[in-house]
C-alpha cells in the first residue's frame, strides 16, 4: 500500500508559514502607519527653487539637491518628493497644507543682484502662510557657498522646530 507522503504536514506548513507572512506583513503597515502619523515626525513641502533668470535654473537645482541632502540628515523630518509638490506650486500654502498634511513648507529663489547672486531660503507654516524663518545671502555662485548656506539654513530650521540632527 501506498502512503501519502506529508499530505496534512505539508498543508499545515504551508499555512503556519502563510499566517507568518500576513502577520510580519500586518507588523509592517501598521509600523508604517504608526511612523507616518506620529506626531514628532514634521512634514516638510520643499517647493523648488524658483529662479528669476534662465541662467540661474542650474544654481537653483543644485540647491534643491543640496537641500534635499541635507535635510534627509535631519532626524524627525520627512518631506515630499518635488513631483508630489510641484503641480500644487502655484495653489496657496493652505491648500497644500490639507492636500499633503504637511506642517512648514521650505521654499527659495534665486535672483540677480549686482555681480553676485541673491539666494533667499524661507520657512513658512504651512497652514498660516506665515514666514517663521528665513535667510538671504549673497554668493559668487560656487557649490561650497551654496553647501554652506544649506547647511546654516537647516541648522537654523531645526533650531526653530526644535529637531535633532543626525
Amino acid at each position: 500500500k501506498d502512503k501519502p507522503r506529508g499530505g496534512w504536514k505539508q498543508v499545515v506548513i504551508l499555512a503556519t508559514t502563510g499566517m507568518a507572512a500576513l502577520l510580519v506583513f500586518i507588523m509592517v503597515v501598521l509600523w508604517l502607519i504608526d511612523n507616518s502619523l506620529r506626531s514628532d515626525v514634521v512634514r516638510v513641502a520643499l517647493i523648488p527653487v524658483y529662479a528669476a533668470q534662465a541662467g540661474q535654473r542650474s544654481v537653483a537645482a543644485d540647491l534643491d539637491d543640496l537641500l534635499r541632502e541635507k535635510l534627509l540628515a535631519t532626524r524627525n523630518l520627512r518631506f515630499f518628493a518635488r513631483s508630489a509638490v510641484s503641480n500644487s506650486q502655484q495653489k496657496p500654502f493652505p491648500f497644500t497644507s490639507r492636500e499633503f498634511n504637511v506642517q512648514w513648507i521650505i521654499e527659495g529663489n534665486i535672483r540677480q543682484k549686482q555681480d553676485k547672486v541673491r539666494v533667499s531660503l524661507s520657512l513658512v507654516d504651512a497652514k498660516t502662510a506665515l514666514v517663521a524663518y528665513t535667510m538671504t545671502q549673497d554668493i559668487d555662485g560656487g557649490t561650497t557657498q551654496l553647501e554652506d548656506l544649506c547647511v546654516s539654513f537647516i541648522n537654523e530650521v531645526s533650531g526653530v522646530l526644535r529637531l535633532d540632527q543626525s
